[in-house]
């Protein structure tokens, strides 16, 4: 996991740094997580954090945000990447028609291939974040790990 959240710092500067400080961003770890002692597959979040700055906060006027958060909930890393983007219902819509992206497929194949037994089984979920009067106002993606501790 540290090695994943130091990918992911740098893409997200060099991201930051390509589209003019276009964005912010924060990456948090639950204090009860050791980064060094967890271990996902390599490169498991970086297409959600590029899809949220491209699809969610490139097409935004203002300024945007992503946080990405790491918590465990009993035997899963639960991934958390959110931005105050447009939202992925809207940016669905409007997405280039003739561009087909396989990473999400890709990770999804990924997380198939970590499981501890029939009962635990990797999973991604998207969320359109709204407020009040049901106004789009970002996304969260939500990634659940399986890992196993040994005693």
């Amino acid at each position: 996991l540290v090695n994943e959240i130091f990918v992911l710092e740098n893409y997200l500067e060099l991201e930051k740094l390509a589209t003019n400080q276009k964005f912010d961003f924060k990456i948090q770890t639950d204090e009860s997580i050791d980064p060094e002692a967890l271990e996902i597959p390599p490169m498991l979040l970086q297409p959600f954090v590029e899809n949220a700055i491209l699809h969610g906060i490139k097409p935004m006027k203002g300024a945007g945000f992503i946080e990405v958060l790491f918590k465990i909930q009993a035997e899963y890393l639960i991934c958390e990447i959110s931005d105050n983007g447009i939202g992925f219902e809207y940016s669905s819509g409007t997405s280039d028609k003739g561009h087909k992206s396989s990473a999400i497929q890709i990770t999804k194949e990924r997380l198939e291939k970590i499981n501890f037994g029939n009962e635990m089984h990797g999973s991604i979920e998207f969320v359109d974040l709204k407020k009040a009067q049901d106004r789009l106002t970002g996304t969260r993606v939500i990634v659940k790990i399986p890992f196993f501790i040994e005693d």
